[in-house]
């Protein structure tokens, strides 16, 4: 067997030498390998932006596959070729093969067709013209495969692309990851007497995260750390193309600087995807390809959904399917883009008009939650989230008018998600001068904002600014949203203000025919008769409620109005119906994710639970509501009373276990809570039931310990299957060698079991 080489200084039979250790990437070279294990697969091109690595992960695999093909394995450098017709020559060079009067494309197939072999073509990505090439020896070629790196995959028939990720981050569990191995490694290199601390440790981490993974952005900044201290590293990053330059010399010279590398990438780009990777820079974290279109084209001058086909082949662009398609860009390439979207004076141009998009988008989910879209359109804002918040900064600075629009559209769900992150720029836009419209609708958004977080008197004075705003406007629609804030915010502390607020909205609701304020204000109704023990009211408010919040879709509302109604069948000792009501508000709240909801329903499962005598599940629910609300920074309010009446006897009943089984019920994760709550009713394992399983734990091997540990904390079996990087019929074995090892009939009874012994 013989390794050639072209360009290498080592000689015939050695493949290139790096002069450091590969960090991390055992899992992508383990797939790499698997790939080109499959019989079908000839071609194999390793895809991913400049720095990222693709070089060093092909030249990793050739060198595990040295004793796979019989005649060696051939590496061939094309980063130096100016021009596509040079790569055949350079790939006969590397094969030994002498010049002849034949052509060179017949030799080279000729040569190969007998053979066993694999060549890799590192850096094909400015070269694309010559892709022909290879096809035409792979079709000559029964037993080579070619290995390709290139920003863009070569568009051959039988190609199998492998998009090469960024080095992993920091994790709870890892807290250094691949990228902070792979920075102490170079910082060690350069300063070996380097001391890794917690603190040092939580910055290299952040370092990484603001470098996206990139080897080569890590490589550059590490080399820095010779002068500058990780956390003065860490402030200056806020210009890190300029940062992280002066790379080795031995290195290409697009490689020594990170603004090399981009400008490499740019460079291949026709100037319509010049003009659309630029503008695209407008958006923050992320875009659909509706947003794009409707942006980033000025007249019909770029066809945005091929220029973004494009920018996504050349590994410019990260495209994820979900619901709609979403786009996104490596922070590293967004500071890049922002730079010349400045060189091409369009900056201003395309803030005014991604302003004007995102507006436009939250006035749309605004009327479309509430017409039987809500899940799509909660997660679609949820999503959008950074560019929302880029927009109310443009609109603070240029249009503050605007910010109240953003404000009546979103404040509401910015409420029910507890997002509090607009809070800062709503409270910084009171400080300007606006009209008294625009003013009370931010005064709205951030009431009902820090009533959600426990604000109660701030929300009563912020609430009453709102209502006199809107009645020196005469805006009847800001006057009953002021009132209802108003209302929520008397509820901990005056419950008749409570209900007299409600009151004057729903009969104006009623006039107005406003469905959306009927149901809510007759949910919170509704718990107001609850707290006053009158059940029979109670009931006629939710069965009000209860209806229209399905009719229009409102999950947020149609969660209260179940909820209250198995309040009702509570008292009247109808556990099976409360227990179903409970059940269907769950189902309702789980997909819109809202905080105050999601505890709710835990306390209405605890409720059913202590009418049925099983105190300490109770009260674990109790504890795990508890926790997930303290956790989203959500205060309970009035309509934790609901279930109050039934709750508050448990401490005197349980005594001293009373704490032990709120601790417990504190140290469930939200996903492990809401499986131990929907346990089948009369058929759960029950307190009274034998507490030991059948099996003791030691019973399980290494493996099957690690899954069930990582099943108690919540994840699905999909992600830990990921997360282990084994496939999810390996873990669905575990699992049912778990339940049976332990005797427990499910999921949820094995979560228990690990949380009861502190495996979670």
């Amino acid at each position: 067997m013989s390794i050639y080489s072209a360009d290498n200084p080592n000689g015939p039979g050695r493949l290139p030498v790096s002069s450091t250790p590969l960090v991390g990437r055992e899992s992508q070279v383990a797939q790499v390998l698997e790939i080109l294990n499959w019989p079908d697969v000839s071609l194999l091109t390793l895809t991913g932006t400049g720095g990222v690595g693709k070089t060093r992960l092909a030249l990793e695999v050739a060198r595990r596959l040295e004793s796979q093909f019989a005649d060696g394995v051939v590496f061939v450098q094309l980063s130096l070729l100016a021009e596509a017709s040079l790569v055949l020559p350079t790939i006969a060079k590397a094969l030994g093969l002498r010049e002849s009067d034949r052509p060179t494309v017949q030799v080279v197939q000729e040569f190969l067709a007998s053979r066993q072999m694999l060549v890799v073509l590192d850096n094909f990505e400015h070269l694309l013209e010559a892709a022909g090439i290879v096809s035409d020896v792979l079709r000559a070629s029964h037993d080579v495969t070619f290995l390709v790196t290139s920003r863009s995959r070569l568009k051959l028939y039988g190609e199998h692309e492998f998009a090469v990720p960024p080095l992993t981050l920091p994790t709870p569990e890892d807290p250094e990851g691949e990228a902070v191995k792979l920075f102490l490694e170079r910082v060690r290199a350069i300063q070996p007497s380097f001391v890794l601390s917690a603190d040092k440790l939580t910055v290299l981490g952040e370092i990484c995260r603001r470098l996206d993974g990139l080897p080569l952005a890590i490589e550059l900044a590490a080399a820095r750390v010779r002068l500058l201290p990780p956390k003065t590293l860490l402030d200056r990053l806020g210009n890190r193309l300029k940062l992280l330059s002066d790379g080795a010399r031995d290195l290409p010279s697009r490689q020594q600087t990170l603004r090399a590398t981009l400008d490499w990438s740019y460079s291949l780009l026709s100037p319509p995807e010049q003009q659309l990777f630029a503008r695209l820079a407008v958006f923050v974290g992320g875009w659909s390809l509706e947003a794009a279109e409707a942006v980033c084209r000025l007249e019909d001058d770029v066809d945005v959904f091929e220029g973004l086909t494009s920018l996504v082949e050349k590994s410019l662009v990260q495209h994820f399917v979900d619901d709609e398609a979403r786009f996104s860009m490596l922070e590293t390439l967004h500071e890049y883009a922002l730079e010349k979207l400045l060189e091409r004076g369009e900056l201003t141009l395309l803030r005014q008009r991604h302003a004007a998009y995102s507006l436009g988008q939250c006035r749309k989910a605004c009327l479309e939650m509430r017409e039987g879209d809500q899940v799509a359109w909660l997660e679609r804002m949820s999503v959008s989230k950074p560019n929302i918040l880029a927009a109310m900064r443009y609109c603070l600075e240029h249009d503050t008018e605007k910010v109240g629009s953003f404000a009546r559209y979103l404040g509401w769900m910015w409420s029910l998600k507890a997002e509090y992150a607009p809070l800062p720029l709503l409270e910084e836009a009171l400080k300007t001068t606006l009209s008294e419209k625009a003013r009370g609708w931010v005064l709205f958004a951030v009431g009902i904002l820090v009533f959600r977080r426990g604000g109660f008197e701030q929300a009563i004075q912020v609430a009453n600014e709102s209502l006199l705003a809107f009645q020196a406007q005469g805006e009847a629609t800001g006057e009953a949203y002021a009132r209802l804030v108003l209302a929520m915010g008397f509820g901990p502390s005056d419950p008749e203000a409570f209900g007299r607020f409600n009151r004057e909205n729903l009969a104006d609701a009623l006039e107005r025919h406003d469905h959306w304020l009927i149901t809510i204000t007759s949910n919170q109704l509704g718990m107001v008769a609850i707290a006053q023990q009158d059940f029979d009211l109670a009931r006629q408010h939710f069965t009000r409620s209860a209806p229209l919040a399905e009719q229009s879709g409102d999950f947020a509302l149609a969660v209260f109005a179940q909820l209250g109604l198995a309040a009702v069948a509570c008292f009247e000792n109808n556990l099976l119906r409360a227990e179903q009501c409970v059940g269907q508000a769950m189902r309702a709240a789980r997909p819109i994710h809202m905080p105050s909801q999601m505890a709710l329903c835990l306390e209405g499962f605890a409720a059913v639970a202590a009418l049925r005598g099983h105190g300490a599940r109770a009260v674990q629910l109790i504890g795990a509501a508890e926790a997930y609300r303290k956790a989203t920074n959500v205060m309970p309010s009035f309509e934790q009373r609901i279930f109050q009446w039934c709750l508050t006897p448990l401490e005197a009943q349980l005594g001293a276990t009373f704490e032990q089984s709120l601790e417990a019920g504190r140290a469930m994760p939200l996903e492990a809570a809401i499986a131990f709550a929907l346990e089948a009713g009369d058929d759960r394992v029950l307190e009274s039931a034998p507490t030991l399983p059948r099996r003791a734990i030691t019973d399980l091997t290494p493996r099957e310990l690690e899954v069930l540990k990582l099943l108690a904390s919540g994840l699905s079996n999909k992600q830990i299957a990921a997360k282990l990087g084994i496939g999810v019929y390996t873990i669905n074995d575990h699992a049912s060698s778990i339940f049976s090892k332990l005797g427990v009939p499910n999921r949820a009874a094995a979560t228990r079991y690990a949380l009861e012994r502190g495996l979670g």
